[in-house]
C-alpha cells in the first residue's frame, strides 16, 4: 500500500512524507505552498464530499455536476502550481 502524507504547517509551507510498504521518505525539507482554493470553494467541495454522497440522488444532481466540473479545474490547479 502507498500513503502519501501531506501535513500542513500553517505559514505557508507544508511537510510532505511517502511510505511503500514498510519503507517511508520524507521530503527533507518543509515546500511553500498557497491553497487556490477560496472559502466558497471548500464549502462546496465539503458539501459535495460529506452530504452529497451520502445520498447522491434527486434535486441536488444538477449542484453536485457543476461542483465536479470544479473538483477537475481545482485540481488541474494543484497540478500547475507544482510545474
Amino acid at each position: 500500500m502507498n500513503l502519501l502524507k501531506i501535513t500542513d504547517l500553517k505559514d505557508g509551507k507544508i511537510q510532505v512524507s511517502w511510505q511503500h510498504k514498510s519503507t517511508a521518505r520524507d521530503c527533507p525539507h518543509p515546500l511553500p505552498f498557497a491553497d487556490p482554493l477560496t472559502i466558497e470553494d471548500r464549502k462546496e467541495l465539503r458539501w459535495y464530499l460529506e452530504e452529497y454522497l451520502q445520498f447522491p440522488y434527486g434535486a441536488e444532481e444538477y449542484k453536485a455536476q457543476k461542483v465536479e466540473e470544479k473538483m477537475k479545474v481545482w485540481g488541474e490547479s494543484f497540478i500547475d502550481y507544482w510545474l
